[in-house]
């Protein structure tokens, strides 16, 4: 039945606006326990009694008889604390569950601070005692988009002073790779890292780093780059040994294989070469 659906069965927590009631409310003499209830949303008078005792309120209230609302001993020692006392637990709680937060910035829900056993403990108490004040100091999301907001900063900072590391040293790589006498390797980000003695960075990751990603993407070589850089110095080779080689001599030499030397910007500088070389060998 949807009005069994609204009715309202228990009460988890008491907020402050319900203490004032039932506090404006145990004071008229009027009105007897179970009209209380009913005004509250209470089950029965034993709820009523011991929110009454929790909140410190007199007993016996004024009522109706002799014997209204007069609690026997044992509930007195049960329920009815020192208000004092409760006052000073309360202020100890809150301050405790204020430094759990404090000493947990990363836990960004109440379920995530409350792992700690004894702020578990704390948690349970305040959310009986004092709900009013636990809803308004719970992690919340602007404490979770500040803390973010705090850690991209420090991520951001401490990708910039590594790329300011890593870029001359990558530059300084590709010079050394560049000089190199023997065959030319392929400049590739996994060959440049590995001449810098670093870690090979995926390309997704270069994002953080533009600097460095400037760097490689002027010198990083397709097939094409490489053959030509290849031939060039095969030709340099060829100068220096004073002799003059066919087109195929200096292709195995230059390690150019396969198709690629077919390509027309290959070709143009295999032609270039050999002239190169012919005209050195005849100066000699």
């Amino acid at each position: 039945m949807r009005e069994d659906r609204l009715r309202i069965y228990k009460i988890q927590a008491y907020g402050s606006v319900w203490e004032t009631n039932l506090r404006n409310l145990w004071n008229i003499p009027s009105l007897g326990q179970s009209e209380i209830c009913r005004v509250l949303g209470l089950a029965n008078s034993n709820t009523l009694m011991k929110q009454a005792a929790r909140l410190g309120l007199e007993f016996p209230r004024p009522g109706r008889g002799p014997t209204a609302t007069q609690p026997s001993p044992t509930f007195l020692s049960k329920y009815c604390t020192d208000e004092g006392a409760t006052e000073k637990k309360l202020n100890s709680y809150r301050m405790k569950w204020l430094n759990g937060m404090k000493l947990n910035p990363a836990a960004r829900k109440t379920k995530a601070l409350i792992k700690n056993k004894e702020l578990a403990n704390i948690y349970r108490w305040l959310l009986k005692n004092d709900t009013e004040w636990l809803n308004n100091h719970r992690p919340s999301s602007g404490e979770i988009i500040s803390r973010s907001l705090a850690l991209q900063k420090l991520h951001q900072d401490r990708y910039e002073k590594r790329d300011k590391e890593i870029a001359p040293a990558i530059e300084n790589a590709i010079r050394r790779i560049r000089n190199q006498e023997s065959l030319p390797m392929r400049l590739t980000m996994k060959t440049i890292f590995n001449e810098a003695g670093l870690i090979t960075m995926q390309s997704g990751n270069l994002k953080n780093f533009p600097r460095t990603a400037k760097v490689l993407l002027n010198a990083t070589e397709t097939r094409t780059e490489l053959a030509i850089r290849r031939i060039r110095w095969a030709a340099d080779r060829f100068k220096e040994e004073n002799i003059i080689p066919s087109q195929t001599k200096l292709l195995i030499r230059a390690l150019v294989y396969g198709d690629i030397w077919q390509l027309i910007a290959v070709k143009k500088v295999v032609k270039q070469a050999l002239r190169a070389i012919a005209a050195s060998v005849q100066k000699v």
